[in-house]
């Protein structure tokens, strides 16, 4: 916990919402990748699921950066460190709430 919040004094809040936003973005898209892998029964598919952050890092953060931080600039030097930063933040979230609240089976999720 102390990590998080030194991430936050040091990287600011914008890292944290960051965080947030992937874990439920990953959440959300993870779910329908697992019920095809299930009906297909391969499930070397979900191996590339860890990827997902890191790539909806660096979309959102690039969006961050060209929207709000520095307005039609969509790529600086901070993005990548951003983007980084946020998933690192993102995949220690769902690692967190994985221990706590985990569905361990895609069976669970009866849908």
């Amino acid at each position: 916990m102390q990590e998080i919040i030194d991430i936050v004094y040091t990287y600011g809040v914008d890292t944290l919402l960051l965080a947030l936003i992937i874990n439920l973005l990953t959440g959300i898209i993870k779910i329908p990748i697992k019920i095809l892998s299930a009906k297909i029964n391969r499930k070397n598919i979900n191996k590339y699921i860890t990827l997902l952050p890191v790539i909806i890092g660096f979309i959102l953060s690039s969006l961050t950066t060209g929207m709000i931080l520095e307005p039609g600039v969509f790529w600086n030097a901070r993005t990548p460190v951003l983007a980084l930063m946020s998933s690192s933040l993102s995949l220690s979230i769902y690692a967190i709430c994985e221990k706590f609240f985990g569905i361990s089976d895609v069976n669970d999720l009866n849908i």
